[in-house]
């Protein structure tokens, strides 16, 4: 037993869902670092996964200059091939790396960026094209900001256990992959809490309208989640991530796709945050909107709320 009125239920079970991309990963790595005495996988063994991110900014930035209508040399273009014939290896041979050294020093983004100010790129296209000569020396460290804003896809089950304001969390991530999330149910061993973590930015993408791949689907993901029996009583965590690229995006983007009635990107963020919250009890939801890749607002967020959620745990086990 534990102080009046509580019981010593074991660790809060924990699971890390949402769809690719959504910052799943990020989450697990502040917790990691903020909150038990393990370190993080070495920061070098990301060279190559930033490297790769890069790369595909510069393939996509292939599209971007045919589409703005930007000439560019042969020599340029024989370099875009290169990096577009490239299959990925443990490290990039010197040619790739030579290659996006040339279109770096090219000047080519920055032209794209005079044409028009968000272009059609991966979200983390700016934070990695400022940092790119960095990132081709063999010898660099990633730091932590610059990992956490790579995407890196969730390979297999990520487990992890961590003590946040004196709350014991057994932390279960999953990838998002649809293959994957087919196999959530498999996991789900008697959970307390769901962490669902939800891309704000996609409001800005255009995929998210006109059928779109990405219309309606995390939030059909998180309704099956919530239809499953197996999650009837758990806690929810919803974290609306990536508020800074949101914010950064949504400048004069054209809301009413989303309704008639949504003239700001204010309103527009309140009604896509409805879709999730009136899905679940008030008394189990816990919604925040967070950007991850800043460390200290987040961190902030979560304590606050695992206190709170380990509390009630502890004092209101007939609630799970």
């Amino acid at each position: 037993m534990g102080s009046a009125g509580s019981v010593d239920r074991g660790p809060i079970r924990t699971l890390v869902l949402g769809c690719m991309g959504a910052g799943k990963t990020s989450f697990i790595r502040q917790m990691v670092k903020n909150h038990t005495k393990s370190i993080c996988l070495r920061r070098e063994l990301y060279l190559y996964c930033v490297q790769l991110n890069l790369l595909n900014i510069y393939r996509e930035l292939k599209n971007v200059i045919e589409a703005l209508e930007i000439p560019i040399s042969e020599d340029q273009k024989q370099r875009f091939t290169q990096l577009d014939e490239y299959r990925h290896r443990e490290v990039f041979p010197p040619k790739i790396i030579e290659a996006m050294k040339e279109l770096f020093e090219s000047g080519l983004y920055e032209l794209c960026r005079l044409r028009q100010r968000i272009l059609p790129l991966p979200q983390n296209y700016h934070f990695l094209f400022q940092r790119g000569d960095d990132f081709m020396n063999p010898e660099y460290v990633p730091s932590e900001l610059e990992i956490m804003m790579s995407y890196s896809q969730t390979c297999g089950l990520n487990r992890e256990n961590v003590t946040c304001q004196g709350y014991k969390f057994e932390l279960l991530e999953m990838p998002g992959h649809h293959l994957w999330r087919a196999k959530w149910a498999d996991y789900f061993d008697d959970p307390n809490l769901v962490v669902f973590v939800i891309d704000l930015s996609e409001l800005c993408d255009p995929a998210f309208y006109n059928k779109g791949y990405l219309e309606n689907k995390t939030v059909t993901v998180f309704e099956s989640l919530v239809n499953n029996p197996v999650l009837a009583k758990v806690y929810w965590l919803l974290l609306f991530n990536k508020a800074d690229t949101f914010n950064d995006h949504s400048a004069g983007f054209d809301f009413r796709k989303l309704a008639n009635h949504l003239d700001t990107a204010d309103s527009a963020r309140s009604f896509y945050r409805s879709q999730f919250t009136t899905k679940i009890s008030k008394t189990r939801c816990f919604p925040h909107i967070v950007s991850l890749v800043n460390f200290k607002e987040s961190q902030s967020v979560m304590m606050e709320m695992f206190k709170k959620i380990g509390k009630m745990h502890r004092e209101r086990p007939n609630l799970m």
